[in-house]
């Protein structure tokens, strides 16, 4: 419990312990990605935190590149070295808003595989906030489909794409042909998660014809390795 009025609780931010990765990196552009890594290793002994960093951005294969600064990289490796920044506070939580919208398709592809192999190794909630279904697909265990900031329905994403009426199955199928072509999509894609397919089912395209004309709404994808939301 970070904050209870009742109780006259509040955790500062900075000892909460939370991972955040957001859509535009927030690197600090003067310091090298190593030492942005660094930065939030301050629960570490000062001597420590070299290692450390250097250990994360090898996690997530930028180590090679640890002494350049942000403006030499390119935006996915930028959001790595963010992904690897956020772990180095040794996090209870992992926040991910919409870490893949400000990077091209063949980018989100291996950003979406490195997400997956965070939530393999280590054993943490993660949160991440996303306007495109094929993330909640292929990455989440629970969706929370929101609309104007209301939980409008919560589950597991095959399950809320396939009840046929379902408000998320309406809000990205719509009626007729459509929706049977966004759920054929969204077929498509699960048998490639659950590893029926190892290559990418579906292109990238035919979800953008997809959910051509919806309205607004935001997933958040929970992941968690116990299988809890």
């Amino acid at each position: 419990m970070w904050m209870d009025t009742a109780a006259a609780r509040f955790v500062p931010a900075r000892d909460r312990r939370i991972g955040l990765v957001s859509q535009h990196y927030a690197l600090f552009p003067h310091l090298t990605a190593r030492r942005n890594v660094m930065e939030a290793a301050l629960h570490l002994p000062r001597s420590n935190r070299y290692d450390a960093a250097g250990e994360m951005l090898d996690r997530v294969g930028l180590v090679d590149l640890a002494d350049r600064l942000p403006g030499e990289l390119s935006g996915g490796q930028r959001q790595r070295v963010a992904i690897a920044r956020a772990l180095a506070r040794d996090p209870v939580l992992l926040l991910l808003d919409e870490p893949f919208s400000a990077v091209d398709h063949p980018t989100r592809r291996l950003l979406r595989e490195l997400v997956e192999e965070i939530r393999a190794s280590f054993a943490i909630p993660i949160i991440l906030v996303s306007h495109d279904v094929e993330d909640a697909l292929r990455l989440a265990h629970t969706v929370c489909f929101l609309q104007d900031g209301i939980c409008q329905e919560i589950g597991p994403p095959q399950t809320l794409l396939r009840k046929r009426d379902g408000k998320l199955a309406r809000w990205i199928g719509g009626s007729g042909e459509r929706a049977l072509y966004t759920r054929r999509c969204a077929d498509q894609t699960m048998r490639g998660r659950n590893g029926m397919n190892s290559a990418w089912p579906i292109r990238t395209s035919a979800w953008h014809e997809a959910l051509s004309g919806t309205s607004s709404g935001e997933f958040h994808d929970q992941h968690d390795r116990t299988g809890e939301a």
